[in-house]
Formats: C-alpha cells, sequence, structure tokens
C-alpha cells in the first residue's frame, strides 16, 4: 500500500477530504479481514477505526 509521509500546506477542505477517503478504504479493509485497525493522521488531525488502538 502506499504510504504518503510528507505533503506541502493543504485547505481544511483538502484535509477533511484526504482524511475522510483514508478512513473510507481502512474501513473496507477493516470489514473485508486485511487490517484489524488503522490510524491516520494529518495536519495535527487523528482518525482511527478497527480494533483496539494501543499507543506506546
Amino acid at each position: 500500500l502506499p504510504v504518503t509521509v510528507d505533503v506541502g500546506p493543504l485547505s481544511r477542505d483538502k484535509i477533511t477530504a484526504a482524511l475522510d477517503a483514508g478512513l473510507a478504504r481502512a474501513e473496507e479493509m477493516h470489514r473485508t479481514g486485511l487490517i484489524e485497525a488503522a490510524l491516520l493522521t494529518l495536519a495535527g488531525e487523528w482518525h482511527g477505526t478497527g480494533g483496539s488502538l494501543a499507543l506506546a
């Protein structure tokens, strides 16, 4: 899976759209058993889905 690790400045709308798209894909992958959980972050916003997420 491709992973983006750096982007330039983004508008609030683009941040929301990117996180919504990523979360939709992660939820699909979780439903089909490909992943247990996902945590997405962009511009200080965090979205998660799936099983229990433990941050160490």
